[in-house]
């Protein structure tokens, strides 16, 4: 795999000064559509690109699913990354992964992990993710971006919305954003939120496809 760029557990901060536009997205759908499951997505799995593309890896987690709602029932994964049915060793499906990528948005808008803290052992780190006790993100971030983030990690598998939900919500935020222009003098952690989330979920399944297009503004 070549990821010049490097992981994205990389220091954020220095990533996005390079104005790196995620594609994800892009994987994943690619991957939803081949019944595949990764159960271990994290920022160190994720890879960049010099071209600002991202690359998922460490597929040894990873299995074919026959059905979109079949369910896995080995506990995998990272255990900052990892929702509460996984945790709890019972079934679970592609919610779960739903609940990682949530995972990831909110560290790449917040810059930490939601659960992440001081002194954390798996018994803390459990109660924790048990109730959804993470910092709200910050007011400056758009509602849309804020609750998307927050439903992708709600505690109940059936309340988060699908990859294809999540995708059609990112794509009526970009227009949105399109169409108000950007402003003067906007604030640094917003023009990161700009590179990073409204190119990480672009809009068609054939820019999986390798091609001289490069995300960038």
């Amino acid at each position: 795999m070549r990821a010049a760029a490097g992981a994205l557990n990389r220091p954020v901060r220095k990533a996005l000064e390079h104005e790196v536009h995620f594609e994800e997205r892009i994987i994943w759908r690619y991957f939803s559509q081949m019944r595949i499951m990764h159960r271990d997505i994290k920022p160190a799995n994720i890879f960049l690109t010099l071209k600002g593309q991202v690359k998922v890896g460490d597929l040894g987690l990873g299995r074919v699913m026959s059905t979109e709602d079949d369910l896995a029932y080995s506990k995998v994964g990272t255990p900052l990354d990892m929702s509460i049915e996984v945790l709890g060793g019972g079934g679970y499906s592609w919610k779960s992964d739903v609940w990682s990528l949530g995972c990831v948005l909110y560290e790449l808008a917040m810059l930490r992990s939601p659960f992440k803290s001081k002194n954390l052992n798996r018994n803390s780190l459990y109660k924790k993710i048990s109730i959804g006790d993470y910092p709200p993100m910050l007011p400056y971030y758009s509602e849309e971006l804020r609750a998307l983030a927050t439903g992708m990690i709600s505690t109940n598998p059936g309340e988060r919305p699908s990859v294809e939900e999540a995708h059609s919500i990112a794509l009526a935020m970009k227009r949105k954003m399109d169409a108000m222009g950007n402003p003067a003098t906007p604030p640094p952690e917003l023009r990161t939120l700009r590179s990073v989330f409204f190119f990480w979920f672009p809009a068609t399944l054939s820019r999986i496809i390798p091609s001289t297009d490069v995300y960038r503004r």
